[in-house]
């Protein structure tokens, strides 16, 4: 097993490129309960949802190897009812959740007309969470 693959799977799967940097976000929502009284002094009342943890993933295509990465291209930029299954590192070890992408983004390195090929330069994955995965105590 490829390394990297322990710490990074999109739906169980792996493709053969060059991961440049992975962030970890965590997002702590809370519901439309919270809030401000008007009390003066009182402390705010909070209804927390719980924190959402979620993925920025930047990856390159490994030397020429163009078909895993426009592969994964194609693969995360499918709309899905049901989003992707996602591993990620996670402190020293991973976490595995449902997740939307609700971008991505690349730019072209260079376009070679002679052997019609399109070269990309890095491309940035965005990965939200579908549920929290910390709830509250």
């Amino acid at each position: 097993m490829n390394n990297i693959e322990k710490w990074l799977q999109i739906d169980g799967k792996f493709w053969d490129v060059t991961v440049v940097s992975i962030k970890e976000s965590g997002n702590i929502l809370y519901s439309d309960k919270t809030g401000r009284t008007t009390s003066i002094g009182a402390k705010m009342t909070l209804d927390p949802l719980g924190t959402f943890i979620g993925h920025n993933i930047v990856v390159k295509r490994k030397g020429d190897n163009l078909k895993a990465y426009d592969d994964l291209c194609e693969y995360i930029r499918k709309p899905r009812y049901d989003g992707v299954r996602v591993k990620a590192v996670d402190g020293q070890t991973t976490i595995d959740y449902q997740a939307y992408s609700s971008s991505y983004e690349r730019e072209v390195e260079r376009i070679d007309d002679n052997n019609e090929k399109v070269y990309w330069k890095e491309m940035t994955i965005n990965l939200i969470p579908m549920e929290a995965q910390i709830v509250p105590l």
